[in-house]
């Protein structure tokens, strides 16, 4: 549920906005990323390789941070420098 609700509200800001499809394009695999790297730790404990389910929280919790932080900083790195507008 997580994942095609935050891809619809992602084409809604593009849509609305008018936002470049690189970025668009980088939001989509960021999310799908950051999803998968906050379930895996999740999934781990599942089948038996974490012996508690707070084991998973912290791991789950850094890996989310992570991805999303790298996400977050390529879409900036890719708007280039600034312009000043005074």
């Amino acid at each position: 549920m997580l994942v095609p609700v935050g891809v619809t509200i992602m084409i809604t800001i593009t849509v609305r906005g008018g936002k470049r499809l690189r970025v668009w394009a980088i939001g989509v695999v960021a999310t799908t990323v950051a999803y998968y790297a906050i379930m895996m730790p999740f999934y781990v404990w599942s089948v038996g390789g974490l012996e508690y389910y707070a084991a998973a929280v912290g791991p789950s919790i850094a890996l989310g941070l992570a991805t999303t932080s790298i996400g977050v900083l390529t879409v900036i790195r890719l708007r280039g420098p600034r312009r000043d507008t005074s």
